[in-house]
């Protein structure tokens, strides 16, 4: 059974995306593909340009899933700018219907969904209120963002609140990024797509905040016996109502006491084993995650790399994670390319551990940035794919 449908720009309508490849994707509306006994579906996709003449044609194997069509690896490297229709062909092994069928968004052809699911605001670390986050979110075309303040979801209304306001073309997700502990290490989880009106959670992240507290207390201590007075009361004030963090302490060390850069303030005070360096009773990494999932969230092990850990350690962190009961790896971020990357996606997958994205943005800088990073979605199932 075969069946074509032609798409032609001039019917404008508002549109979802139903075509998630790397390079390109489709925008069309209202198109559902119900197989009656098979989920697997072959399409054919060809472009065409004004003159009717075929520029470029794919065979790719395709999925059915959640009433979604999803075509991969499709309709790649193109001259957009003459393209006047669409015509997909699919054919099925088994029968098929569709309905509500209408135009492609517009006439271009637009890139792939940016995702980001790893951002920081003034209410923890960012630089960024939650407003002026999702505004330069929008700037940079990212669709999909996630707000992972430490220990605090406080952002996320603000942010929200701001999409409606300014009627931006942005989706919102939930989050929070942990601290927990693991052997003599701090890792840090980020919930994903979490109920913030969980009271299980909400007393969660209320004694995260109380631990996070008292860890700046005695930051604040160590450092004024080195010399540095007032330090608390500093790091408080850039702060302002957010939740403190080392990041606070580093810039009143550069704003107050003349240390050059935040790099210097965590080489000689801040960092791992310097006088700064104060270990808190964190919750465990299975606590983490049965909190994220009492909160029907999921969990994310957060920027691999960045704890510098061999490959057996990671390894046997990663499946730690995953026994109990973790759901994602972030597998693209800052630093992540090449043979580190590779060596992600594998202990991923034998994990059994979905990929997620995260720049980890706290602040616009040289090498980091809101929707920046990716991954080939058909290495590593992706995170956001068990989302409706």
């Amino acid at each position: 059974m075969a069946t074509t449908f032609a798409f032609f720009p001039q019917l404008l309508t508002r549109s979802r995306p139903i075509c998630h490849a790397p390079g390109i994707e489709c925008y069309l509306q209202g198109l559902s593909i119900y197989p009656s006994e098979h989920k697997h579906v072959f399409a054919f996709g060809i472009l065409r340009n004004n003159r009717d003449k075929t520029i470029l044609v794919k065979r790719k194997f395709v999925d059915v899933t959640n009433q979604v069509l999803v075509i991969r690896d499709c309709l790649r490297k193109c001259d957009t700018s003459s393209i006047g229709s669409i015509v997909l062909e699919y054919s099925c092994d088994g029968p098929f219907y569709c309905y509500n069928a209408y135009s492609i968004k517009n006439s271009r052809l637009k890139k792939s969904l940016k995702i980001d699911l790893h951002s920081h605001t003034t209410a923890s670390d960012g630089k960024l209120t939650p407003s002026e986050l999702v505004q330069r979110a929008a700037t940079m075309q990212v669709d999909m963002l996630a707000i992972t303040d430490h220990d605090t979801m406080s952002g996320i209304a603000l942010a929200a609140q701001a999409i409606d306001e300014q009627k931006l073309s942005l989706r919102i997700i939930p989050g929070v990024e942990l601290s927990t502990r693991w052997q003599s290490f701090g890792i840090h989880i980020v919930g994903l797509n979490v109920h913030s009106t969980c009271d299980s959670f909400q007393c969660f992240l209320k004694n995260q905040q109380t631990i996070r507290q008292e860890r700046a207390e005695r930051i604040a201590e160590k450092l004024e016996r080195t010399g540095f007075s007032d330090i608390l009361q500093q790091a408080a004030s850039l702060a302002n109502g957010g939740e403190l963090t080392r990041a606070h302490f580093g810039r009143a060390l550069v704003l107050y006491h003349g240390l050059a850069s935040m790099d210097v303030a965590f080489k000689k005070f801040l960092g791992k084993g310097k006088v700064g360096d104060v270990k808190a009773q964190w919750p465990t990494m299975e606590q983490a995650v049965e909190a994220i999932h009492q909160a029907k969230g999921q969990a994310v092990l957060a920027h691999p790399l960045k704890y510098e850990l061999s490959t057996k350690w990671l390894r046997r962190l990663v499946v730690d994670f995953a026994e109990h009961g973790g759901d994602g790896l972030e597998v693209a971020g800052p630093g992540v390319a090449g043979q580190k990357q590779a060596l992600l996606f594998d202990i991923a997958k034998n994990a059994g551990l979905r990929g997620s994205v995260g720049s980890d943005f706290h602040s616009p800088g040289r090498w980091t940035e809101l929707g920046r990073f990716n991954y080939n979605l058909d290495l590593l199932p992706p995170i956001w794919n068990t989302w409706a």
